[in-house]
C-alpha cells in the first residue's frame, strides 16, 4: 500500500508532462501561419490565420507568417498555463507615395 502511494505521489508531482501554454498570434492585418517550429527545428503541424490562439507545449518557438507574397517571422516563448502575446505587423504598400514618385520622374 506504501508503495503505491509513493509511486501515484511520484507521478503526480515529477512524472506528468508539464501542462500547455498559448501563443496568441495578431497580425496586421492579418496573416495565414505557414509553419510552427521548435527551438531545435522541429516543425509542428499547426495551420490557421491571425488572430488565433495555439495550444502548445512550453518551450520556444518561431512563427512563420504570411500574407499575400509578403513573409515574417516571431518568436515566442511558451510557458505552462501562461498566454503569450505574438505580434507582427506587414509593411504595407503606400500607393499614394508610389504614385506621386512615378508622376514626379516624369
Amino acid at each position: 500500500m506504501v508503495l503505491a502511494v509513493a509511486v501515484a505521489a511520484w507521478w503526480f508531482l515529477v512524472g506528468r508532462p508539464p501542462a500547455p501554454g498559448y501563443a496568441e498570434l495578431t497580425a496586421a492585418p492579418w496573416a495565414e501561419i505557414v509553419s510552427v517550429q521548435t527551438k531545435d527545428g522541429k516543425t509542428l503541424n499547426v495551420k490557421g490565420e491571425t488572430p488565433v490562439r495555439l495550444e502548445l507545449p512550453p518551450g520556444e518557438y518561431v512563427i512563420e507568417l504570411k500574407k499575400d507574397q509578403a513573409v515574417g517571422k516571431v518568436n515566442v516563448v511558451v510557458k505552462s498555463g501562461e498566454i503569450t502575446q505574438g505580434k507582427y505587423a506587414f509593411p504595407e504598400v503606400n500607393v499614394n507615395a508610389m504614385v506621386d514618385e512615378l508622376v514626379s520622374k516624369y
